[in-house]
């Protein structure tokens, strides 16, 4: 199963800190990947832990676990540094991400601005003409609403 796949994998990487630790002595204390090897392996632990302790639905609503084992995510990014080619792909991906957030705050910002204006603009019009439907009656009270 998964949970016994996920203790294999924290067994290995347990073993490879371990060794590495063994090997490079001092300067493993020195490297910041060793210190993120350390962490990942630390919150392995620490999530192992949490799942013995809680039985039940105590915690069932916070998602702790969850977000321990997307932390062991982070190992992986010090393999990026090996690949040029990996490293120039996920330059591309951020920076197209970041284009894309940026077009989202954009097209906020537009809804925004013409909620306003509508409010503004609509809603004064809109008392003097009868409505039949409640919602046409209410839709540009506020700018929340009219979004």
């Amino acid at each position: 199963t998964s949970v016994n796949i996920g203790l294999v994998f924290l067994g290995v990487y347990t073993f490879e800190l371990l060794f590495r630790c063994y090997v490079y002595r001092s300067q493993a204390v020195k490297s910041r990947w060793m210190m993120l090897d350390f962490v990942v392996v630390l919150l392995g632990y620490l999530e192992l832990i949490l799942q013995s302790i809680v039985t039940g639905n105590v915690l069932a609503g916070i998602d702790i676990i969850k977000v321990l084992r997307m932390a062991r995510l982070a190992r992986t990014v010090k393999f990026v540094g090996h690949f040029p080619s990996l490293k120039g792909i996920l330059r591309g991906l951020f920076s197209a991400m970041m284009a894309m957030v940026w077009g989202g705050f954009l097209l906020v910002g537009l809804l925004l601005i013409f909620s306003i204006l509508a409010v503004e603009l609509v809603h004064d019009e809109q008392k003097s003409v009868g409505h039949e439907d409640a919602y046409c009656g209410e839709a540009f009270i506020s700018v929340q609403r009219s979004l």
